[in-house]
């Protein structure tokens, strides 16, 4: 599976890196373009917050693409590629078990928990990292940049403790998000939890559903991602049980 890092130019400066940009056809739009998410990959567009120009240390916003799913490294030192991809993963496996947990999408034992952090850590993870905003998902990124200098400020904090930052995610990733979306860029309306969750039963819960899914094989979850028609016109996806207002009602 293919993991690709769009890291936008305060980013890059922060990690000090040299990265080549995505290659344009048209010439159009360089250091700007879409990145998607599909069944055989995943994008996140990652960003770094400095608290001054000299900053040695800073927050790190990472925002899956189709979900919109932010994740948020608070006060973190200076990583190699290797460090930060390592972090991602672990902060990425963090919220798909507890998603498949509370949502109550597996059996509530920790033998399928286990089985799940199983099938992620067993994926094959081929990182490519490009210098790229994609100006869509960045949106995304400066509204938890905001949120999390509101934050701060309210506590009269240069920074979030980590802790803080987890439940500001969490805050964040809970509210209903709209995008544009091909190919007549109509508005479609979500909520990245329950994206995130769906790409994460997909991915790393194969074996462990207990319903069953049209055109899914036995003990698998749905793919959330479309597969065209030869019209080239989008399948509808089944309905997946999996919804957000059981994943609310367990938190409660």
């Amino acid at each position: 599976m293919e993991v690709l890092i769009g890291a936008s130019n305060a980013f890059v400066k922060w990690m000090k890196l040299d990265l080549p940009r995505i290659p344009s056809i048209d010439g159009k739009r360089i250091g700007t373009q879409p990145i998607t998410s599909t069944a055989t990959s995943v994008a996140w567009q990652c960003h770094t917050l400095l608290e001054h120009s000299k900053a040695t240390r800073a927050t790190i916003i990472a925002v899956e693409a189709r979900s919109r799913f932010c994740i948020i490294f608070s006060n973190i030192a200076q990583l190699s590629v290797t460090e930060f991809e390592q972090q991602l993963k672990n902060k990425w496996l963090r919220e798909v078990l507890f998603m498949s947990h509370t949502s109550g999408a597996v059996d509530d034992n920790e033998r399928e928990l286990e089985l799940i952090g199983q099938q992620f850590v067993a994926t094959t993870m081929d990182f490519n990292w490009v210098k790229n905003t994609d100006l869509s998902v960045s949106g995304h990124v400066s509204d938890t940049e905001q949120w999390i200098r509101s934050t701060s400020a309210l506590n009269r904090a240069n920074h979030l403790g980590q802790q803080e930052a987890n439940e500001l995610a969490y805050h964040i990733n809970t509210q209903r998000k709209k995008v544009k979306q091909p190919p007549y860029k109509k508005m479609a309306s979500f909520i990245p939890v329950s994206r995130l969750l769906d790409d994460g039963l997909f991915r790393f819960a194969k074996g462990l559903s207990d319903d069953h899914y049209p055109e899914t094989a036995p003990g698998n979850f749905p793919s959330p991602y479309p597969q065209l028609q030869s019209h080239s016109q989008p399948k509808t996806l089944p309905a997946n049980v999996v919804c957000l207002d059981k994943f609310r009602k367990s938190r409660s």
